[in-house]
């Protein structure tokens, strides 16, 4: 707990790290502003009641909390999840709770919470009745807009004392709404001085409160929106500048005072290195592109870049999905910034994955770049990254650097609006970094571009995925196929810091428990593996790919009726899948279920006849069973929907040789062989085949390229053993005769 003598100390040195505590979304001018106000306060009025409209966590109620001459704390917050802006968006407040709040404060002052009275409400649904003690200074930091703003104040001034003080946080966004309170306040004739006292923070004392720094009430241009063009300049309250000169007239010395301190700040901050350092910025951006003047066969005069040839750009869609942005602010952007994308489409619907997947059928793009709502691209952000994939074809997916994350791919941002700063910027990042990529095992889901052929190969996105975590997926499985995954580092685009809900946590952790489980797997440790991909499933329980890969295992392990589980808890989720009938069929057939395994695909077989795989399963099942001619038609009929796999090629193959129809069986691995060229067993029991048949020659040079392969080869030696035995008995038999 901060002493009492400790707080006078900080308080009077503007110390701000009173608000280290509790994080609150104020700059240090605005904290620096804030702690004089609260001074400026306690001096005229010894004591204290203060009121605030939008706490939040309660950041900014922490220096109140352990002022000993602040008796009271209304905070007033309806704690909505998100909040309207007069930058047209909506800002989310995940948890935004008044417990979360109270036990923060507990936390630097238990002894004096009892000052505090929460209120879960707007302001104008209060009975005024209920603030039951006049506050004399109140902070207004609740929905920034300018209705909010003024309804606010209107609130605040019914039931505040005569002489108080009303501050306001974030002006730049809602200065139209202070504009209006006064321009009402001189009309009405209402008593009040104004002053902008730092950074976005404005105040306006009522009755006997005169803000009459003359260092601060000039009119005062503040920063620039970041949406609305121009800038925002505070109108001069001829009142309060008159009370202000006022002052100065009165205060002659400290007037003076005043102004060689100014002096100083110009002297010490506006200096010929402040403005070298903007035109080397200048410079960055001009570094490739020489002014020259020009004349053209015309004899016309121009001054400008000397004309190229027109660049052949690589067609990209781009596909920008819902999150808490303004998707048709980024998609204005990217128009803007990148007018050759071939494709610029919105993603809509529940399942956004399933859109993209579905744009697979039609789009000739060779690259797909998929934004998240929020981000604000920059001049030549696509060209870099295309380029490098252009050149670099063993890279599937590239990502920019972005203001949030983790390094490589996070860089420090140095820039407060994302007009012009943003550009500015991320021009310098252009030319001062290396364009050479970073390979990275993860990214963040921002922005993202793909190569389009390498998501066909891979079957596109999984569909299972409802959240970003599809992109988490779609990575592990490119690293799988030894493709590569880049950062490159020469290129920036701006994004928010979104809040990551719990499904987005669970998808991203099982991704990441499936790829450490097929770490472990690789080196042998399957206990460890298996371990990992049943989490991988605690987590998000219908990921298939981890079914897949848990059960085969399982079934490595000699634990067929454990895999048959996995599945069986799937099946009961998605009862109308018929791969999961499949794959369930599969895991009971090995079990040695076979009556439940044949009823498992046949299942699968009712929900899609088009389906191959259960066809070729039930076959085997059929033919392993004795029941040849059954199972032959049924591996037909696979090998009908699904002509070039090799498994059911080979499976037909063998069955033809165990009916005795020798020609077939030899016509069908000869046609598997083509297919699977590499198989030396395919190529042994050929060559078997056509020793049975008539076709000795045929048959002895099959098994001459098997062993030039692989002279060790167990069943080749085998067949050829044998065929030396029958040689040998037929030449001792002659020798007998």
């Amino acid at each position: 707990m901060v002493s009492v003598a400790d707080f006078e100390a900080r308080l009077d040195t503007l110390d701000i790290s009173l608000f280290d505590a509790i994080l609150s979304g104020t700059s240090e001018q605005d904290r620096q502003a804030l702690l004089e106000l609260q001074r400026v306060m306690r001096e005229a009025f010894g004591q204290y009641t203060y009121l605030e409209i939008g706490s939040h966590l309660g950041g900014c109620i922490q220096p109140h909390l352990i002022d000993p001459r602040c008796t009271k704390i209304y905070s007033i917050d309806k704690r909505p999840a998100e909040q309207p802006d007069e930058r047209g968006m909506s800002f989310p407040y995940p948890n935004n709770s008044t417990q979360k709040m109270l036990k923060l404060l507990e936390n630097i002052s238990a002894a004096d919470m009892h000052k505090i009275v929460t209120i879960d409400a707007d302001a104008s649904e209060i009975d005024l009745a209920e603030i039951d003690v006049a506050p004399e200074f109140c902070f207004i930091d609740g929905e920034h807009t300018n209705r909010a703003v003024i309804a606010g104040f209107e609130f605040c001034s019914k039931i505040c004392a005569p002489n108080a003080l009303i501050v306001f946080h974030d002006v730049n966004i809602v200065g139209e709404g202070v504009k209006t309170i006064l321009r009402s306040l001189q009309e009405r004739g209402i008593k009040h001085s104004a002053v902008h006292v730092g950074g976005v923070v404005f105040a306006i004392g009522l009755g006997d409160v005169e803000l009459s720094n003359p260092e601060k009430v000039a009119p005062t241009q503040l920063a620039e929106s970041d949406v609305v063009q121009g800038n925002w300049v505070l109108e001069p309250d001829p009142i309060s500048l008159a009370a202000q000169m006022r002052h100065v007239f009165d205060n002659v010395e400290q007037a003076r005072d005043k102004g060689s301190l100014g002096s100083v700040y110009v002297h010490s901050h506006l200096t010929w290195g402040h403005a070298a350092e903007k035109i080397q910025n200048r410079l960055h951006t001009l570094r490739d592109k020489p002014i020259r003047r020009e004349i053209d066969l015309n004899q016309q005069f121009s001054l400008g870049n000397k004309s190229e040839k027109a660049v052949q750009t690589t067609p990209v869609a781009v596909f920008i999905w819902p999150g808490s942005g303004d998707p048709d602010l980024c998609k204005e952007m990217v128009q803007r910034f990148t007018p050759s994308v071939s494709c610029l489409q919105v993603l809509e619907g529940d399942s956004w994955v399933l859109s993209l997947n579905a744009q697979l059928d039609t789009c000739n793009e060779s690259y797909i770049a998929i934004l998240r709502d929020d981000v604000v691209v920059t001049e030549n952000w696509l060209s870099r990254l295309t380029d490098y994939l252009d050149t670099e074809t063993e890279v599937a997916v590239i990502v920019p650097r972005l203001p949030v994350g983790d390094r490589p791919q996070f860089l420090k941002s140095k820039y407060k609006s994302v007009k012009r700063e943003l550009q500015r910027f991320a021009k310098r990042v252009g030319t001062q970094e290396s364009s050479t990529g970073v390979d990275v095992a993860s990214v963040q889901t921002a922005c993202v571009v793909v190569r389009t052929d390498v998501l066909r190969v891979l079957g596109g996105f999984d569909g299972g995925f409802k959240t970003p975590g599809f992109l988490a997926d779609f990575l592990r499985r490119c690293l799988q196929i030894q493709k590569r995954v880049v950062c490159a580092p020469h290129v920036f685009v701006h994004c928010d810091k979104v809040v990551i809900g719990e499904s987005q946590k669970n998808e991203s952790l099982a991704v990441a428990r499936l790829l450490a489980g097929d770490v472990l797997r690789s080196e042998g440790n399957a206990e460890a593996a298996l371990a990992c991909y049943k989490e991988a499933l605690e987590a998000k329980p219908d990921y298939l790919e981890a079914a897949l890969i848990y059960s085969a295992v399982l079934l490595e392990e000699d634990r067929p009726e454990d895999a048959a589980d996995v599945f069986s808890d799937l099946v009961d989720r998605h009862p109308e899948s018929s791969r999961l009938h499949n794959y369930l069929g599969r895991c009971l057939f090995v079990a040695g279920k076979r009556v439940d395994g044949q009823a498992e695909f046949e299942k699968a077989i009712e929900l899609d006849p088009n389906f191959s795989e259960p066809y070729s399963n039930l076959a085997v099942l059929l033919w392993e069973g004795g029941a040849l001619d059954e199972a032959l038609d049924k591996m037909n009929r696979a090998a009908e929907l699904s002509p070039q796999s090799p498994d059911v090629i080979y499976n037909i193959g063998m069955i033809y040789a165990q009916l005795g129809q020798g020609s077939m069986a030899i016509e069908m691995l000869q046609h598997y062989l083509t297919l699977s060229s590499h198989d030396l067993y395919a190529k042994t029991y050929l060559a078997v085949l056509l020793l049975e048949n008539g076709a000795e020659q045929e048959g002895v040079t099959q098994l001459e390229d098997v062993l030039s392969v692989d002279p060790e080869h167990p069943e080749a030696l085998r067949v050829l053993g044998d065929l030396q035995t029958a040689v040998d008995e037929v030449n001792d038999g002659e020798a007998d005769g």
